[in-house]
């Protein structure tokens, strides 16, 4: 066998796995170590390529032949990951959402997945989302998905259509729909204690509401918070491993 050929399409299974890991939750962190980050995605490819038949090789003739072929390699990793990282963005915003009427999207932290500021609920819902994935071996589940994108889509086999579009801006209405789901156990006690203490400063205006409202916010959010928490982690599991079945879909529409 050509050892170009070999080389070649180790690259692009290399390129595939970078774009994966570009969105995965713990190894995206710029905190992640670059060499550590580098050296494990040469492992897992060369494991993963060992694995992957003769015949779904693919020859490029042409240096725009390569250009292209890398650019869709790295579009499919790049798929895979975002259906993961769809959960994590969810888990933000639905902290987000929740900051301001408890008080607290004045706090705002440097996030560590990130590198960007965040508000502290959303902080810790990320954080939370970090854990649950390795908790339920999520970086494994990755990894199975990354090997099984192969028999959907081989090597150059991804086709762009303007068809395919309408799926992923569905995928991102998903995270404001669900993102507000996963706020409203939160919402609604808070919109309550807001309407209260909007009738309280009607009933005694000379009242200092902030000194009393902030506070009581903070703590029935914070109380409310701990309440659901069970509920967000079995939520947040099922999405996890909804994501990966979801990649697979979002794989096939790229399919010619």
């Amino acid at each position: 066998m050509d050892s170009t050929l070999v080389i070649s399409n180790f690259f692009l299974c290399f390129i595939r796995w970078m774009g994966l890991t570009m969105f995965m939750p713990l190894l995206s962190s710029p905190h992640f170590p670059a060499k550590m980050k580098a050296l494990m995605a040469y492992f897992i490819a060369f494991i993963v390529f060992l694995n992957l038949p003769v015949n779904s090789f693919v020859e490029m003739q042409t240096d725009v032949d390569l250009l292209l072929v890398v650019f869709k390699e790295f579009v499919v990793g790049v798929v895979i990951g975002l259906n993961v990282a769809l959960v994590m963005e969810m888990l933000n915003f639905a902290g987000s959402i929740v900051s301001t009427p408890m008080g607290l999207s004045i706090a705002t932290a440097i996030d560590p997945a990130s590198g960007q500021q965040s508000t502290t609920v959303g902080q810790f819902n990320m954080t939370l989302g970090t854990l649950l994935f390795l908790i339920i071996n999520g970086h494994h589940y990755a990894m199975e998905a990354f090997l099984h994108s192969y028999e959907i889509i081989p090597f150059g086999m991804a086709v762009f259509e303007q068809s395919s579009i309408p799926h992923f801006v569905e995928m991102y209405y998903k995270i404001f729909v669900i993102s507000l789901q996963m706020s409203m156990p939160l919402l609604v006690p808070l919109i309550l204690i807001h309407y209260s203490l909007g009738v309280v400063v009607r009933t005694l205006p000379r009242l200092n509401i902030f000194m009393i409202g902030i506070p009581l916010q903070i703590c029935l959010g914070m109380i409310t918070y701990v309440i659901t928490l069970p509920y967000l982690v079995k939520l947040v599991k099922v999405l996890f491993s909804q994501s990966f079945e979801a990649a697979k879909l979002s794989l096939k529409v790229f399919l010619p």
